[in-house]
Parts: C-alpha cells; structure tokens; sequence
C-alpha cells in the first residue's frame, strides 16, 4: 500500500505569481534587479482589488497598540487616510513560510478608491505612518495578495491565471510584468 501524497497548496488551476516592474534576470534565471512600481499603482488597481477581496491587513509598525483597544489604530495615518474605524490583530499570521504581525480591517470599492488616492501610491516611501512594511488583502479568510512597498513587489498567493490578466491590464507598466512562481523560479504569464 502506497501512501497518499501530501496536499499540493493550491488546485492546479491556480497559481502563485509577483508583480514585478522592468524585471532583470541573472544566466541562472533568479531575479536580479527590476524598477519601481509606478505611483498610479493603487489607482489602477483598485476597480480589480475592489470586486475580489474583503479585508485588508497592515503591519503592526509605527508603535500601533491593539491590544488595549484601537484607539492607537484610529490615530495612525493608515486608518486616517483609508477612513477605517476598527481594526483586529492578528499575530504571528504565517505568509508563504514567513511570520507577520498584522492588524485587519473591512474592504471594500471605497477603501480600494482612497488606497488609489493616497500616500500608499509611493513606491520605497519611508513615511513610517503611510507605509506599512506589507500590506496583505484576505478572500475569503484567506490572504492572497501581500503588497510590500519596501521592495515595490506584490506578490500573490493561489490565484487564477485571469485574474492575472486583469492585473496585466490593469495599467501600461503591467503588461509582461506578471511572473508565475515554479520551483522557485520565475517564468512570464
């Protein structure tokens, strides 16, 4: 009797992929250098973010306190800015092997609208009230999308080969941009 193999992650028809600017590869095929995410970034994808996911997720940065309720959130300049009035922790909340310490929030079309208006739209900002170290979007209790402005990367998790496309379509940049993740490596959509 043979054993059952382990799980794979995801269902075949989904994958894991990065969005990746002007990307450089070396001869071995690891990714070597690749340009900033354009400032329209949020902007243009709000209308594709505003219809799939239903809660947002930052860093606990910038000395935010929630265990003693979330007025220490309400004054940051994330929940200011995006207008969010509550927000709940979630330590240690393992993200592709890695451990993160995140504070939640409701998404929705207006939240997607004000992300696309703000400071988030700058790409290796050091304002440490407006620019979390992730930013990770849930579906369904699950996160999918981790954002990480410091290295002006997203990177995506289980998700459909057209919602790709939508993300390539999405703004000029995108296009040829989108990487599907195999064995570790990198390959165009």
């Amino acid at each position: 009797m043979t054993a059952n193999p382990p799980p794979s992650r995801a269902p075949a028809w989904q994958v894991d992929a990065a969005l990746i600017v002007d990307a450089v590869f070396e001869s071995d095929g690891l990714l070597h250098a690749w340009a900033r995410l354009p400032d329209a970034t949020w902007r243009a994808l709000a209308p594709v973010l505003a219809g799939r996911y239903d809660r947002i997720g930052f860093g606990f940065g910038f000395g935010i306190r929630l265990g003693a309720g979330s007025e220490d959130f309400l004054r940051s300049g994330i929940a200011r800015t995006l207008e969010l009035d509550a927000a709940q922790a979630l330590p240690a909340t393992e993200i592709d092997g890695e451990r993160y310490d995140l504070q939640v929030c409701d998404f929705n079309a207006y939240t997607a609208y004000l992300l696309g208006r703000t400071g988030f739209n700058h790409w290796h900002s050091t304002d440490p009230e407006l620019c979390a170290d992730e930013l990770c979007f849930f579906r369904e209790g699950r996160i999918e999308l981790l954002a990480q402005p410091w290295n002006s990367m997203l990177r995506l998790f289980s998700v459909e080969y057209r919602f790709l496309q939508d993300i390539e379509a999405a703004h000029p940049r995108f296009a040829g941009a989108v990487y599907v993740s195999e064995n570790g490596r990198l390959r165009g959509v």
